[in-house]
């Protein structure tokens, strides 16, 4: 017998500690073998009898020399089995189990000896019917897999019972009433438990009567329902509550008193308050006739309390009753009837309606049935013209019209129109665009107060009518007059004409008088409407209205004054008074305008005159307001008509007349001398301009003209055009319809106003500006057109912007040839050309007319286009120029301009961007028009009142009404509609998840407390109609039995959001019907599917186009796709409607209403996109024999992944949801003559569409397209060039110069233009740094901004800018790489050209095949996506076994909180997550983790708890006590989740714990917890070092030959015994270890953490075994470790200096343990700058390593765990993962930079640098990627391998870079997840570095700024040299902050913005593309360089 080393200490454990138990399993058995040299005895002729079922067998020898030998057992065979034999029973028959046949042979066996019946489970009933027991119930219908009752088992006759508490979540909630409690340990014996199993009633509040008090302030609830089905769960929570107090009404809504009642808001309810607990009956009016006058009578009690409040604010009668009829009376309120009297309708509304009146009108549905009354309140005419009212819905008659109009007609979202006729009739219709109701008024009249309280829903009304007269009424105000004056006119007496009118009375009869003689004279009527009765009695009685009148102005003057009234004082009292005092003290002038304060003051002061007899001067005043109005109407105009009326000064003053006019005098002088100063500065500036006196004499002579056609314009803008969005669009007067001599005299003012900045600010020249927009026409221009008329409004602004244009069209001595030589760059000169077609538009003041006119010129229309498009290059040619200029230089006065002659830089940059302006100005993409142009400037009122704002300020699309006509263009063809089963072409969880619907609803706990129930946006009718068609295309279902949730069903809503650009014929848009899911969103998961590989438009950016090659783009876009994907059966119960429909209306033959649900994607879902991206691209993934395209995954674009790589010179593709797109890469020759033709892969991909009857939109389909449009952006396959379109640029253009319009600009308009803008820029990300202040706009704005001169200048440089946004794919790459570095003296840059072995060797290894160097790894079963959960991290152990154990992890989460070890954990495994304290983690979060990694097929969970409370080490330990141990109790409730979520997931999970080896009572604790046994498991089998640890896993372990087992009470022993480290390759050099050296069995003892003390600790572990020589080793060591860890048998020693010894070093644990030495360097952010931080830092990497797994030990273990668990074929092995750890121990280590190196050289080691390079370059590579290189890099055909290999380098940073604003992918090496920010330093040793400048800073900064300008200056200084132009490269800095605001294009610092600025200008006027990377500070090549200017120590 054979027994290996680890059985012989297993019996030597055995012999040595019988206590442990420890039972040996040996490896291998016993053989025996049989004896020679005798003869054998045969059986033949014995007396042997054979037993049962046995046979004998003559001639077998027996097992010995006698014949006693032989017996049964020898001679004897067990007959034939049948089930040996291959004989096949009948049906129903099965083999009898244990049958054999006659004798040995075959043939004996029979079906008859060998079959039998099969058994049935149904026998059990009567042979056994208590076989199933408690928990099972028998299934009669099975079969036993034999013929014996035997065979049966429970799992083959009985179905489990269920446990009621295991009941599905829908089950659970709907299983009993409400009434009931569910009981959760009840068990059902069959498959549906019902009620009577799991539900038991609930005990009333009544059965605890005696044992629950609710005190004085509770009401005890007899009826209501307890926790339990016991009384004991009734408690006062239950069965009490507080008494109900009635409190406000604004408290209680739904409650509301009579008007007969008043609040009572002290009482109390004892139930539910209904009005009669908290109303109580008001005060009645009985007994209170006395307060009515003569023909007055008593009010109803409704009103009455209302009415004394108005008599207590001074109210009379008349007032009273004016509130009630509101001046209408008689046949005012009669109906009129459109229908009788036509046209006559419109001009009774014109004298019947006003401001506030209140209009009834009858009520009618979409089918003209009659739907009751309705009253609305009148706001205003919207258009008298077409007779369109602007009102507000207050009540209707009609429910349903109620709720319509609260919804739909309230608050301006109706218009209402007076029609001319029959309603139906009516051809008046909003225009398109605008989404208000339109209501049409067939039969309506006028009705007040006194009309409502008579009808049933208009009593509210009336009350609050009433209510807002009384609140609103305000006495009236006097102020005593002066004595009356006497006149030269006597006055006959007011009073004496009223009396004598008064006796006059009797005379008169109706509209008749009679004359002295008798006769009937007939008196002139007035108009039937409004004024008659007022009319009636002015004719009655002349002079009562102005006596009463002036009644009551006196009773009110009189009360403010404090006096009694007379009767004859009300004539002494002015009106003026009452003008001053009341009239302008609420409406003062600044409101109401100077016409109406004018006209105030004449009529006060005419009733003044009159009232004092003073006739004469009445007559002049009147007189003279006649001529100004005649002068007003001939001059257009009141500034000169003003000064012929006799008014007054109003105002109180101390000034005398004469003092007045002393000082207009004064004033007027200074006026006279500030223009003679102004014209003295405009002669001397015209002087310096060159002008001359006849010139200057000429302008002097316009300058009258110009003042007398401003006197004489008219104005062209009414008020309304000023108005906000949504307030109606203005119709303007054209100024070109104007003569053209006016508009150019305006145009000249105009310009020299802003040219000569004298005399008004900044604010004063905006409006200028924004007054000259609103007068003109700004829409509708062309490219060339809106260059032009942006350089107008550059120049007007005021800005400096407009300066700097200024000086740049017109420089001075400054600037110019006469200049010196300029150096740098920029800024770049204004060709000769560009400057005088800048300066003619300036001069002329013309941007429409470019090429003059044609027909004084006679020039045709082709030449006058070819003219404008001429002109038009070179404005936006000039204007790029200057912004780019404007960024550089800051603009202004103050900033430069070209200088000295042009460069040939300059002149290539000029020229680069004249071909950019040029293929702008030609685009027409996107446009359906051969020249595009701009929108009107009236769209952007209706487009921005289309849109709505967000609560995140997102743009969205406004909710529109659904019809059926204007849907049903949207919807699929018929026949394609729930065509693809969704399911089969999904995979893994997303398919198991669609499959089983009711698996997605949320927890209880995590439902919201109110689930939403969204609306549906359409008439019942229409809906009805919409479902029809719906239901008839399979888009949705009848349902009978929606989900419920909290009782209630989950109901759904719809709307439709506009198609842009489609419209039916009449005119209205077609809509897409939207599915409203947000009740089904806020009850169910979220199924992410592959959401994130969706990419846009930008992520082509990565794409780098070789000289002679061609892009082509192929595309299709699938019809209505969200429609054609059919969910699986039942999804319909959770996405169903709120609106019911007839069964009728769906083809079926019942009576009665249901809901529809949905059958198909609803785009409202929230897992849509993600499923649907998932289906679609499994389509394409898919292999064709199974339905699909076969596209390579390799090849596919999408968001979370690296970039294809182009040199393999494949095809490239992705999708975006129902959109393909295909792209290749081609020669130039080959392009032209594939174009049009398809694709093979468009081929099979469209075959895999025909397969599945999926259709594809044939007009949007591309085939191998030159040019194409996709998601927003334009590429150009022949130029190289991804931009966005012209069209989207004018539409930016546009809605710019309709926000300067504005006096101020709704917040929403601004979030739209940014919007629109950031879409753009992100083709031109240094675009950004345009946009500061407009943020800041957007961000603390309200609702309306005013746009400062800052923000103005941002939105004119953002349309200068247009041009710029484009990327130039065929920018080279370059492989000259720079790093810069700043100090606060100074800066330093250096450049790397050339490649290094190493940087060489990681190319080569990147070439076509892998991203990254290959890491061996263990195949598992299938693929696995394998997530992990690194709880306790520390110095991520976890992650280091698996990566020795060759796991390969595609999401690591890293939870610790430790700072140092977090930063650690990124910088080794850059990609992982980092959580921080598991004490606040939820289940919730680990679901969003565990299903946001798509496939994800297992989870890897471990973690080592904190130990300090376990410790044997620690005398004074609290066990799990200690709140750092008991961090155990949470890690298990963690684990518990994670099992949870991933059964529910149904993936594999693998969890294990690890912690010390403590005291029995804390293993049990442990163990009882978390239900497992543990197993006992040490390093030393492994290593060098003992490790003793103890783990509880949730797999068990399988047997394998690499380890042994044992046991003991407690736990499990596993014991490797595998090779250990060679002490060469562990111990540091120069140092050994003696005593291991001698003994290769001896092991250090367990690394601890090092804690260095001043004083000892209680009971030291292992003092008392230590002598004095190591106690005093300890106390020099600062007794950081335990005594014993001080042995002599553990120091290493010096070699040659025997008396120096030590303790491991922190290299030699890292080695030990597992990790490559300097692994813990990453720890700290800086290298130690004295010997105190030094050993503060080694401490730290001591105390890690201590607190850490033991790698190699951990990653056998889960080698292991893994392969028992299935997810790994055959286990890696122990002596594997031990080999490869030596060999990574000798050749990997960290430096003291913190990179990984390399210590082993493959080849000889006398290599050096340029030899290893020469080998390396000789390796053989594929040709075709190196011609890529060639073709794709900087001078390529003369560039040597090495600079190539070094542009393949560049080329995998672009492949990483990211174009979304964040950051960049910082380095090749491996990451977890591929759209993770690794904060990992690039490797500065790859490329060999030069310095290329070092410099000293002028002024100091902070230290961001000048990292920033460092890098500004390596930019300047590729601007020197031109094949640095146009190319894509790498560039260095250690200054994340710069890295961040350089990714994003800006910054919210506006002293980093400007340098920013400078640094877009140099990288757009370059064509360069930086890829900005990081580098750590202590590995920055450029730090020394930066550093020469610092002060030298002396």
């Amino acid at each position: 017998m054979r027994l290996s080393a680890g059985m012989l200490k297993v019996a030597w454990l055995v012999v040595q500690l019988p206590a442990l138990s420890i039972a040996v399993v040996h490896r291998s058995g016993a053989s025996a073998y049989p004896a020679l040299g005798h003869v054998q005895e045969t059986c033949s002729g014995k007396n042997i009898t054979c037993g049962h079922g046995k046979i004998l067998v003559p001639y077998r020898e027996c097992d010995g020399d006698t014949a006693k030998a032989c017996d049964e057992e020898d001679c004897c065979e067990e007959k034939t089995s049948c089930q040996a034999v291959d004989l096949t029973c009948d049906q129903g028959h099965v083999k009898i189990d244990g049958a054999r046949c006659g004798n040995m042979t075959y043939e004996s066996c029979t079906k008859e000896t060998c079959c039998e019946p099969v058994y049935d489970c149904a026998m059990l009933q009567v042979d056994n019917p208590s076989f199933c027991g408690v928990h099972g119930t028998l299934d009669g219908s099975r079969s036993c897999p034999g013929s014996r009752g035997a065979s049966c088992s429970f799992a083959s006759c009985c179905r489990s019972a269920k446990m009621c508490g295991a009941l599905p979540l829908t089950q659970s909630l709907v299983m009993c009433t409400g009434e009931e409690v569910f009981k959760a340990s009840n068990v059902c014996l069959n498959d549906l438990c019902d009620a009577s199993a799991c539900c038991a009633p609930r005990a009333t509040c009544a059965s605890a009567l005696q044992t629950v008090s609710c005190g004085l302030e509770g009401n005890f609830r007899v009826g209501n329902s307890c926790r339990g089905s016991d009384s004991s769960t009734c408690s006062t929570e239950t069965c009490c509550e507080p008494k109900v107090r009635c409190g406000e009404p604004a408290q209680r809504p739904g409650l509301a008193c009579l008007l007969t009642q008043v609040w009572k808001s002290d009482g109390t309810c004892e139930e539910g308050c209904a009005a009669d607990d908290c109303c109580e009956d008001k005060e009645t009016c009985e007994g209170l006739e006395e307060l009515c006058g003569a023909g007055e009578v008593l009010m109803p009690n409704a009103l009455c309390e209302l009415r004394a409040d108005l008599a207590r604010k001074g109210g009379t009668t008349d007032d009273w009753n004016y509130g009630l009829n509101l001046g209408l009376i008689g046949s005012d309120l009669d109906w009129i009837d459109a229908r009788a009297i036509q046209d006559r309708a419109r001009s009774a509304a014109d004298n019947l309606m006003s401001k506030g009146a209140y209009l009834e009108y009858e009520c009618y549905d979409a089918r003209g049935r009659s739907q009751g009354r309705a009253v609305v309140k009148i706001r205003g005419w919207a258009d008298p013209e077409k007779g369109l009212l602007e009102a507000d819905h207050l009540a209707a008659s009609d429910g349903y019209y109620q709720y319509y109009g609260e919804s739909e007609l309230s608050k301006g979202k109706a218009l209402y129109h007076i029609c001319g006729g029959a309603r139906r009739g009516c051809n008046v219709h909003l225009h398109r665009g605008d989404r208000r109701e339109l209501v049409h008024l067939e039969r309506w009249r006028m009705i007040n107060p006194l009309l409502m309280k008579e009808v049933e829903y208009l009593r509210r009304i009336a009350e609050v009518c009433m209510r807002e007269h009384v609140v609103n009424f305000a006495p009236r105000v006097p102020e005593p007059v002066l004595p009356p004056r006497g006149g030269d006119i006597d006055a006959s007496g007011i009073d004496k004409a009223v009396a004598e009118a008064a006796a006059d009375d009797a005379d008169y009869e109706g509209g008749e008088r009679r004359t002295e003689e008798g006769r009937l004279q007939v008196v002139p009527q007035p108009s039937s409407r409004g004024e008659g009765e007022l009319w009636r009695l002015s004719q009655r009685h002349p002079g009562r209205l102005l006596k009463s009148g002036m009644k009551e102005l006196e009773r009110y003057l009189a009360d403010r004054a404090g006096e009694g009234t007379s009767e004859d004082g009300w004539a002494q009292h002015k009106v003026m008074a009452y003008i001053n005092q009341v009239i302008l003290a609420v409406h003062p002038m600044q409101s109401i305008g100077l016409r109406n304060h004018r006209e105030l003051v004449t009529l006060g002061t005419s009733l003044d005159l009159l009232m004092n007899g003073r006739l004469a001067e009445l007559g002049d005043l009147l007189m003279q307001r006649l001529k100004a109005l005649e002068t007003s109407l001939t001059d257009q105009n009141w500034s000169a008509a003003r000064h012929q009326e006799l008014i007054p000064p109003v105002a109180a003053s101390l000034t005398t007349l004469g003092e007045r006019h002393r000082t207009a005098r004064a004033e007027l002088q200074q006026v006279k001398l500030k223009e003679a100063l102004q014209k003295h500065k405009e002669l001397s500036w015209a002087r310096g301009q060159g002008a001359t006196r006849s010139d200057m004499r000429r302008e002097e002579e316009k300058k009258p003209a110009e003042r007398e056609s401003a006197m004489r314009k008219p104005r062209h803008e009414s008020e309304e055009s000023r108005r906000p969005v949504g307030q109606g669009t203005v119709r303007r007067v054209q100024i070109d319809d104007r003569p053209r001599q006016i508009m150019n005299e305006k145009v000249a003012s105009q310009r020299s106003a802003v040219s000569s900045r004298i005399g008004g600010n900044s604010t004063e020249l905006l409006d200028v500006m924004r007054e000259w927009l609103r007068g003109e026409n700004c829409g509708e221009l062309t490219t060339s057109q809106s260059g032009a008329l942006l350089v107008l409004m550059i120049h007007r602004s005021g800005t400096n912007l407009g300066n700097y244009l200024e000086k740049s069209t017109k420089p001075g001595s400054v600037a110019g040839e006469g200049g010196p030589r300029q150096r740098s760059l920029m800024p770049l000169p204004l060709w000769t050309d560009v400057q005088e077609e800048l300066k003619k538009v300036l001069e002329s003041g013309e941007y429409k007319r470019l090429a003059g006119s044609w027909a004084a010129k006679k020039q045709q229309k082709q030449k006058a286009a070819k003219a404008v498009r001429r002109s038009g290059l070179l404005i936006w040619h000039g204007l790029v120029v200057i912004l780019l200029n404007h960024l550089w230089t800051g603009g202004g006065n103050r900033g430069r301009v070209h200088q000295g002659s042009t460069t040939l830089a300059q002149q290539r940059a000029l020229e680069r961007l004249w071909e950019v302006v040029k293929v702008f100005c030609d685009d027409a993409s996107e446009s359906k028009d051969k020249i595009p142009k701009s929108p009107s400037m009236g769209e952007w009122g209706n487009r921005l009142g289309d849109v709505k704002i967000s609560y995140t300020g997102e743009i969205v699309d406004k909710a529109h009404k659904l019809t059926l006509a204007q849907v049903l263009p949207g919807l699929p063809p018929e026949g394609y509609g729930a065509s693809v089963p969704l399911a089969e072409l999904c995979e893994g969880e997303l398919r198991e998840r669609l499959e089983d619907p009711l698996s997605n609803l949320l927890p209880e706990e995590e439902l919201p407390e109110i689930i939403p129930k969204p609306r549906t946006h359409a008439d019942q009718d229409q809906w009805e109609a919409i479902v029809k068609v719906l239901h008839a295309r399979g888009l949705v279902e009848p349902v009978e039995d929606p989900v419920k949730v909290k009782g209630l069903p989950i109901e759904n809503g719809a709307f439709g959001v506009v198609k842009p650009g489609k419209y039916l014929e009449d005119e209205r848009p077609v809509l897409r019907f939207i599915m409203d899911f947000r009740a089904t969103n806020s009850v169910s998961r979220v199924l992410t599917g592959d959401v994130k590989s969706l990419t846009g438009a930008a992520s082509l950016q990565h794409i780098v186009l070789p000289e002679g090659k061609v892009l082509r783009m192929s595309a299709d876009d699938l019809v209505a796709a969200f429609y054609l994907f059919a969910l699986p059966r039942g999804w319909s119960r959770l996405m169903c409607f709120g609106g019911p429909v007839a069964w009728k209306s769906l083809g079926y033959a019942r009576e009665g209403r249901v809901r529809v649900g949905a059958t198909v994607l609803p785009m409202g879902w929230a897992s849509a996109v993600g499923v649907l991206q998932h289906a679609h691209r499994r389509l394409a993934l898919r292999s064709p024999l199974r339905g699909g395209a076969g596209f390579l995954g390799r090849c596919e674009i999408r968001r979370d992944s690296v970039f294809p790589n182009l040199e393999l010179g494949e095809s490239l593709w992705s999708l975006y949801l129902d959109d393909t797109d295909l792209i290749e890469i081609m020669d130039k020759r080959l392009g032209k003559e594939m174009e049009g033709k398809n694709s093979e892969e468009q081929l099979r991909l469209r075959r895999a569409y025909e397969h599945w009857g999926i259709p594809i939109s044939l007009e949007k389909a591309l085939v191998r397209a030159k040019q194409a449009e996709k998601l927003g952006a334009v590429i150009d396959g022949d130029r190289g060039l991804l931009r966005a379109a012209t069209r989207r640029a004018l539409e930016s253009l546009s809605l710019g110069a309709w926000m300067l319009r504005q006096e101020e600009v709704p917040r929403k308009a601004l979030q739209v233009f940014c919007g629109k803008e950031v879409h753009t820029m992100q083709f031109r990300r240094p675009t950004f740094g345009i946009f500061d202040y407009i943020w800041k706009d957007i961000s603390d704005g309200g609702p309306m901004v005013r746009l400062e001169e800052k923000s103005v200048e941002e939105i004119l440089m953002a349309g200068m800018s247009q041009p710029l946004r484009f990327t130039d794919l065929r920018a080279k790459l370059h492989e000259v790489v720079t790093a810069s570095d700043a100090c606060e003296t100074g800066g330093g840059m250096v450049y790397g050209g050339k490649l290094s072995a190493q940087g060489i060797k990681e190319s080569l290894c990147l070439e076509g095949k892998r991203d990254y160097y290959p890491i061996e790894a263990v195949e598992p079963t299938d693929k696995q996506t394998i997530l992990v959960f690194d709880c306790f991290a520390g110095i991520g152990g976890l992650s280091q076994a698996l990566k020795l154990a060759g796991v390969e992890v595609n999401r690591l989460v890293v939870i610790e909180m430790d700072s140092s070890c977090r930063r650690l954990n990124l910088t080794r495994w850059p990609g992982c997550e980092v959580m921080l304290d598991i004490q606040k983690i939820k289940k919730s979060d680990l679901e969003k983790v565990m299903r946001s990694v798509p496939g994800l097929t297992g989870v890897i969970t471990g973690g080592g708890s904190p130990c300090q409370g376990l410790s044997r080490l620690s005398s004074n330990r609290q066990h799990l006590d200690d709140p750092r141990s008991a961090l155990f109790y949470k890690f298990g409730e963690v684990l518990r989740w994670v099992s949870e979520l991933a059964a529910a997931m149904k993936i594999w999970d693998v969890q294990f714990v690890e912690n010390v080896v403590g005291d029995d009572e804390d293993i049990s604790e442990m163990s009882g917890e978390l239900n497992r046994r543990p197993i006992y498991c040490c390093a030393s089998g492994l290593s060098r070092v003992r490790r003793p640890r103890l783990y509880w896993r949730n797999v068990e372990m399988g047997d394998h030959e690499s380890f042994g087992r044992g046991h003991t009470a407690l736990y499990d022993i596993i014991e490797f015994n595998e090779k250990r480290e060679p002490l060469e390759d562990v111990i540091d050099a120069g140092w050994e270890w003696p005593a291991g050296k001698a003994d290769p069995s001896l092991c250090l003892p367990t690394f601890t953490r090092a804690i260095p003390r001043t004083k000892p600790p209680a009971e030291p572990a292992g003092l008392r075994l230590c002598d004095q020589e190591t106690v005093g080793r300890w106390k020099d060591d600062l007794m950081k470790y335990p005594p014993y860890t001080y042995q002599q048998q553990y120091l290493m020693e010096c070699k040659g200096e025997a008396d120096k010894k030590r303790v491991a070093s922190v290299t030699e644990r890292e080695r030990l343990m597992g990790y490559p030495a300097g692994y813990t360097l990453a720890l700290h952010k800086k290298d130690p700058t004295n010997t105190e931080e030094e050993f503060r830092q080694q401490v730290a990497r001591e105390a890690a390593i201590g607190n850490s797994f033991h790698a190699v030990k951990v990653a056998c273990l889960l080698d292991l765990w893994l392969w028992t668990a299935g997810v790994r074929t055959d286990p890696k092995g122990a002596s594997k993962i031990v080999e490869e750890w030596h060999q990574m121990m000798r050749t990997r280590r960290y430096n003291d930079e913190g990179l990984m190196e390399g210590t082993e050289v493959t080849h000889a080691t006398s290599l050096n640098e340029k030899e290893e390079e020469d080998r390396l370059l000789q390796i053989e590579k594929p040709p075709g990627l190196m011609e890529w290189l060639r073709m794709s890099s900087r001078d390529g055909e003369r560039l040597p391998d090495p600079k190539l290999l070094a542009a393949r380098l560049v080329h995998q940073y672009l492949r990483r870079a990211e174009f979304r604003g964040s950051d960049v992918r910082l380095d090749l090496q491996v990451v977890y997840r591929p759209d993770a920010v690794a904060r990992t330093t690039v490797d500065p040793r790859r490329w060999v570095w030069k310095v290329a400048h070092s410099y000293k800073w002028d002024r100091r900064e902070h230290i961001n700024v000048l990292e920033l300008r460092a890098i500004l200056h390596s930019l300047e200084w590729r601007a020197r040299s031109a094949t640095f132009h146009s190319c894509r490269f790498l560039r260095l800095s250690d200054s994340q902050i710069c890295l961040a605001v350089l990714a994003k294009g800006r910054s919210s610092s506006r002293k980093l913005n400007r340098i920013l600025r400078k640094i877009a200008a140099l990288c757009i006027a370059l064509n360069l593309y930086p890829l900005w990377a990081w580098i750590a500070s202590k590995l920055n090549p450029a730090d020394e360089p930066s550093r020469r200017y610092e002060p030298k120590d002396n």
